[in-house]
């Protein structure tokens, strides 16, 4: 057996013991939320834009997040949500 081969055979050796040895770290008790959309399907995916009317105040859904809330007074009266009327979103 040459050097080369040798080596081949040890990295492959290598490389297929990582399928056999189990994963380590715990399984989450808690179960994690997972994103559930409020808009309902038919509106989500159809082919037709937001319809922006003036409104209360609240989040807007593109550009808000938990650690920078942004307010906007604009929602879609399609489905129903904040929009940041500008131009550059």
């Amino acid at each position: 057996m040459t050097l080369k081969d040798f080596k081949l055979a040890v990295c492959l050796g290598l490389i297929g013991a990582d399928e056999n040895i189990p994963k380590k770290g715990r399984i989450s008790s808690v179960q994690q939320n997972t994103f559930k959309a409020n808009v309902p399907q038919e509106i989500r995916y159809d082919s037709c834009a937001h319809m922006p009317i003036h409104g209360s105040s609240r989040r807007c859904a593109y550009c808000s997040s938990t650690s920078s809330p942004h307010r906007t007074k604009w929602i879609c009266s399609r489905c129903n949500v904040g929009l940041c009327l500008n131009a550059s979103k």
